[in-house]
Order: structure tokens, then sequence, then C-alpha cells
């Protein structure tokens, strides 16, 4: 914020692109949900994640896009809809062909989980900070920003979850 509050002051154009949440963070959950582990303090929050090669697409496109200089331009870049863990683990049961559960833990419980899966202390609250976003819904909001800019539906959450079932289906770890 303060870059941008800067970046407005300044006599020069500028194209800023604010992606809710990336939905490759869902990496990070691959071998807890082959394990039949996966849980957080995430509840019932719904999060618009994101594709990054929809973010990387509409970077193309505002780099190409024909400007008057000194335009200042900010996009926010969303999923097409909102979704929350619990939703993710029934896409994920019908394209896995099992039972994938979403363990509701409170964020004391989560914060130790994730210490005792061997995380830091930083890395854990930060983790533990997106939960605490997804909960409150407060990254639900859609736009139509992809799709205006690159002619494209953003791609959907069932459709990433598809292309990497494998991370999904296996017990050794994924690196994100």
């Amino acid at each position: 914020m303060a870059i941008e509050a800067h970046l407005a002051t300044q006599p020069l154009g500028y194209t800023v692109l604010r992606p809710s949440a990336f939905v490759d963070i869902m990496h990070r959950a691959g071998s807890q949900v082959a394990a039949g582990t996966w849980g957080g303090a995430a509840g019932e929050g719904l999060v618009t994640f994101i594709d990054t090669r929809d973010v990387a697409e509409v970077a193309r496109a505002a780099l190409l896009a024909a400007l008057e200089p000194g335009t200042q331009r900010v996009h926010h870049l969303t999923g097409s809809r909102g979704w929350s863990m619990p939703q993710i683990a029934e896409e994920l049961s019908r394209l896995l062909g099992r039972q994938v559960l979403y363990e509701h833990r409170t964020p004391a419980a989560q914060r130790a989980q994730l210490l005792g899966s061997g995380l830091t202390a930083f890395d854990a609250d930060l983790l533990l900070g997106l939960d605490t976003v997804f909960r409150a819904s407060a990254l639900a909001e859609t736009t139509s920003t992809v799709e205006d800019l690159t002619g494209h539906a953003p791609r959907s959450v069932p459709a990433w979850l598809a292309e990497n079932r494998d991370v999904f289906s296996t017990s050794e770890p994924v690196r994100a």
C-alpha cells in the first residue's frame, strides 16, 4: 500500500496487479490430503483463488495495451467464484474417487500442527495468517478483470485440481 501511495504521487504511468490468493498454495496440502490429515483454521470462509497463469496473461495484456503516457491503473485479479476448504475437499473427493475431509481446527491447534510438522514459527504464523484471512472471507470478492483483459474466464479451481491430481494422490511430500 505504501508503494502504491507513493506511485500515485509520481508523474509516471504504472499498472499494479492485485491478485487474490494463488490456487498454487493448494500444493502445500498435497501430502496431507494423500495421508488423510488435511485441515486448518480456515473454517467455512470463501476465497476466490486465482491461477498464476491467469495473472501472467493479465500482465502480458497490460504490458501490450496502448496507453496514454502517465496512465495509472490498478487491476484486482480473482477467480470466478469463492471456494471454502470443505468445498475444495468435496471437489478432491470427486476427483480422487475417495472421501477427502477438511478437519476444522482452532487457530491454536493449527499452529501446533504446523510447528509439529517442522515449520518455523515465522512460517507457521504466516500460514495461520492466511487461514485467518480465508476464514473471514476477506478474499471472497470476484472481479471480471481476467476475462476483460484476456478474453477468457479465469481458470477454475476444479480444473487446477485436475491438472495437479498427482499432488494429492501421493504420500510423497510436495514442494510448492
